[in-house]
């Protein structure tokens, strides 16, 4: 496989929203958390859920900053190679597993209540009601996150050399 697709697979397979959560609250999907409406903090405007995640694992603007924190990402406390053992998983559909348990275990907390339903609204400023999410929600998704990118990153080098 050329190795641009192999890097757009290897991103796209390590987001837990490549799918869509189908619930009473959601009977036709959430299209990958877009239709889930949340606040980081009480005066925090409220965003999408997917948009919370992008914000996680993409925040840092500047390249440089970005290139650190990356750096710093590999040599943290159990983010090696070696210490990787999801990286024995080679193939796509392994990897879309892993990324279907983190969503429901982790961003859609195995089916509990997270956000509020657009409901038609296209816009999610208008959702006055939007919760903040629950304690301990957005160190966990921080933590999560990083995993997720170094997994990513060891993966696409692998399908590139």
């Amino acid at each position: 496989m050329p190795w641009r697709g192999s890097s757009i697979l290897s991103a796209t397979y390590t987001s837990p929203f490549r799918g869509t959560a189908i619930t009473v609250d959601y009977p036709q999907g959430d299209r990958g958390g877009n239709q889930i409406c949340i606040r980081v903090t009480q005066q925090g405007q409220p965003m999408d859920l997917h948009r919370f995640w992008d914000g996680v694992i993409t925040s840092i603007q500047n390249l440089t900053r970005l290139r650190n924190e990356a750096a710093a990402l590999r040599t943290r406390q159990g983010f090696q190679r070696s210490q990787l053992t999801k990286l024995a998983s080679i193939n796509f559909e392994s990897w879309a597993k892993e990324s279907y348990e983190v969503a429901t275990k982790i961003v859609y907390r195995n089916g509990g209540p997270i956000g509020t339903p657009k409901a038609g609204a296209m816009d999610r400023t208008m959702i006055a009601a939007a919760p903040v999410l629950p304690v301990g929600y957005v160190v966990s998704a921080e933590r999560i996150a990083d995993r997720r990118m170094i997994l990513a990153g060891y993966r696409l080098a692998d399908q590139i050399f």
